[in-house]
């Protein structure tokens, strides 16, 4: 595709989503509690009370860096829905060693683990 179709393209498909976008909540007002609230509705379909943060890892790739939290949350409504999942189950912090993840995710199920706050959850 030349640059020309690519930029009429592009233009297309954002016209497309100003149109057509849902309203997030988190979208106005960015925050990492607002934006775990709309992506635990969205992914699992249960509604959510972040409590506090509990671990955070930094991750560097080679050419951009995240930052990845653990939230202790309160459940307030509903019951986890699989969307994008083929299972679900809880665990207890020690058994995520046990599931394939990637390594900035392994480091957030090690500091889980070693905090017995979440470990006697």
């Amino acid at each position: 595709m030349n640059a020309a179709r690519r930029e009429l393209w592009v233009s297309a498909l954002l016209r497309w989503f100003d149109r057509h976008r849902e309203p997030m909540p988190w979208r106005s007002a960015p925050t990492p509690y607002r934006v775990w609230i709309s992506e635990m509705r969205e992914k699992l379909g249960v509604e959510i009370e972040p409590l506090e943060t509990i671990a955070t890892v930094r991750h560097a790739f080679s050419h951009f860096g995240i930052v990845l939290r653990a939230l202790r949350c309160r459940l307030v409504a509903g019951r986890p829905l699989l969307r994008a999942h083929e299972a679900v189950r809880w665990v207890r912090p020690a058994q995520l060693a046990d599931f394939p993840m990637p390594a900035a995710d392994r480091r957030i199920a090690r500091l889980l683990a070693r905090d017995p706050s979440v470990s006697s959850a």
